[in-house]
């Protein structure tokens, strides 16, 4: 009985995903990032394009889109890969681990022919607040900084 209580009470406190959006449009990924509400879909939003910016040691929740074609999300540095379909929303799940700089490649379907659909995976350490650590890079900072795990509730 013991393990099981404990494993609802962690279940109960972990932080939700860290959510946002990515769609292929016009041959370029434009990342949607929450804002400081930590709430996506309100005027606070952050879009930024090619480079994507996620907290370390944390489940993450993309809402996979594309606008146009058929393109393929590759982050091959976590095993992570998956199809972006016009009218198909898909929500792709997965966890970080260590930060650090990895690839990000996308093609549209005809090969790694677009340079807009190659960028960086950056992974931050992060604080309590969900602030990176690193916070040289003034963008991901503001990014990941509107995304508390209390936010929304």
């Amino acid at each position: 009985m013991i393990l099981l209580t404990t494993a609802l009470l962690l279940a109960a406190t972990a932080a939700p995903p860290f959510t946002l959006r990515v769609t292929g449009r016009d041959f370029h990924w434009e990342i949607l990032y929450p804002g400081p509400d930590g709430v996506l879909d309100t005027p606070d939003d952050v879009m930024r394009q090619r480079h994507l910016h996620l907290p370390a040691h944390r489940a993450i929740a993309i809402d996979l889109r594309s606008d146009d074609y058929v393109y393929s999300l590759h982050l091959p540095d976590l095993e992570v890969t998956e199809l972006a379909v016009p009218g198909k929303p898909y929500l792709l799940q997965f966890e970080t681990e260590n930060p650090g700089n990895y690839r990000l490649m996308g093609s549209q379907m005809c090969g790694y022919t677009h340079p807009e659909l190659l960028g960086n995976l950056v992974v931050h350490e992060t604080n309590a607040d969900g602030i990176p650590s690193d916070c040289g890079d003034r963008v991901s900072c503001g990014l990941l900084g509107g995304h508390r795990s209390d936010a929304g509730k």
